[in-house]
């Protein structure tokens, strides 16, 4: 797609459609990290612990430089939308000399985490991690390259993890676990998200919280098949939503649900991956005196979170005909995904197929061929929230050569 249809309802109802001027961008994103970590076992008593221990560093940078150009003339930018002319000329685009911005995000984080056997049946977890953000936007004047405004957003903050598991039998485990998490503004910037970039509005928001309960229960059955089966909710509070007055962190949001699980051998020929996820995404709170012309508003209270499937599911599974040939399907479902907070547009359900062949030569050398969308079903792969949806690729296949060593 050059454009991305813009569409107003007196538009639509005329059965026209209006083509926005081409969308052209040429965006580097240099990243640099390095993670750092130790493992060190010892005994306190009778219990036995595995301490995993580390720091990390990372720095991304990203530079974005635009074009002039691609323009249409006005009798070529309003278009039947049944009947679109594909062959409308766009006036000649030219990249512009200076990025229209330049971004760059820092992080430095250390954490330690301790497994604790304390006997046969129980096992305990506990870690901590803290992580301290720098995010930067510096964005210029494409045609002289001076700057235009700078926006920085600087935070530290400590995230926890708290489990245990019990073993009821040899074969299987009860678990329950509690975390937390933290979203910095800025980690978006150059993905055109209001709510997540640094901007005006923006720039001294506190991290998005989340916290997460769970529990769970794994059970290995047959020559080697693993089942599992949890529950779960998740808090988020501090969540950025836009106000009239612009982005504030006065949202939350309440996920719960459970998954379903079974990988592994049902024989020694035969391989099962398959899934089942519920998910009841609702947004609690949308701040006070939100502009319902944006993402929150009063109406939204209740409604489903935008770019979340309520159900979702897979299956997977191989079969070796021969020693070296083994041959494999399944199928891909999710649930339609609203766009917006209002839930007004969405995307459809899909039902995806896929499958593959390998022939292994040796050990170390096997062709393989992935073929995927089998149905060449025409589905969307992410929706946004401003009129477009990104449509997925068709029937595709690829053949692959692969070397171990």
């Amino acid at each position: 797609f050059l454009t991305r249809p813009n569409v107003s309802s007196a538009q639509f109802a005329a059965g026209q459609v209006s083509r926005s001027n081409s969308r052209n961008r040429d965006a580097k994103t240099e990243t640099l990290a390095n993670l750092t970590d130790i493992t060190v076992k010892f005994d306190t008593g009778v219990v036995k612990h595995v301490v995993n221990a580390g720091i990390e560093f990372s720095k991304e940078e990203t530079t974005n430089k635009t074009y002039t150009g691609g323009t249409l003339s006005a009798a070529d930018a309003l278009a039947n939308a049944y009947d679109p002319n594909p062959n409308v000329a766009y006036a000649p685009v030219v990249r512009n000399p200076f990025a229209s911005f330049e971004a760059e995000t820092l992080n430095r984080s250390a954490y330690v985490f301790d497994s604790m056997e304390l006997s046969e049946k129980w096992l305990l977890n506990a870690g901590v991690r803290h992580d301290s953000y720098r995010n930067e936007i510096r964005n210029q004047n494409v045609t002289t390259g001076a700057l235009t405004d700078e926006f920085e957003n600087d935070e530290s903050f400590w995230n926890y993890q708290l489990g245990a598991v019990y073993r009821l039998q040899p074969n299987g485990t009860l678990y329950a676990t509690y975390a937390t998490s933290s979203s910095p503004v800025g980690l978006a910037n150059g993905q055109n998200t209001y709510e997540s970039s640094l901007n005006l509005n923006s720039e001294n928001l506190a991290p998005e919280r989340s916290k997460t309960f769970e529990i769970g229960t794994k059970w290995d059955v047959l020559e080697d098949l693993a089942l599992t089966a949890a529950v779960f909710r998740t808090e988020k509070s501090n969540a950025r939503v836009e106000l009239a007055g612009g982005v504030e962190n006065d949202g939350e949001a309440l996920v719960k649900g459970f998954e379903l699980g079974a990988v592994g051998k049902i024989t020694s020929k035969w391989q099962v991956f398959a899934g089942y996820t519920y998910l009841d995404a609702e947004q609690t709170k949308v701040g006070d005196g939100a502009d319902p012309n944006q993402t929150g508003s009063a109406s939204t209270k209740g409604k489903q979170l935008a770019g979340i499937a309520k159900n979702s599911a897979s299956i997977w599974t191989t079969y070796k005909l021969l020693p070296q040939f083994t041959v494999g399907g399944g199928a891909f479902y999710m649930d339609k995904v609203y766009s917006d907070p209002s839930n007004n547009g969405y995307v459809p359900s899909y039902v995806r197929w896929d499958a593959m062949a390998k022939y292994d030569f040796s050990k170390n050398l096997d062709l393989q061929l992935n073929i995927q969308n089998l149905t060449d079903e025409r589905y969307y792969s992410a929706t946004y929230y401003r009129h477009y949806a990104v449509v997925a690729p068709g029937r595709s296949g690829f053949l692959t050569l692969n070397l171990k060593y």
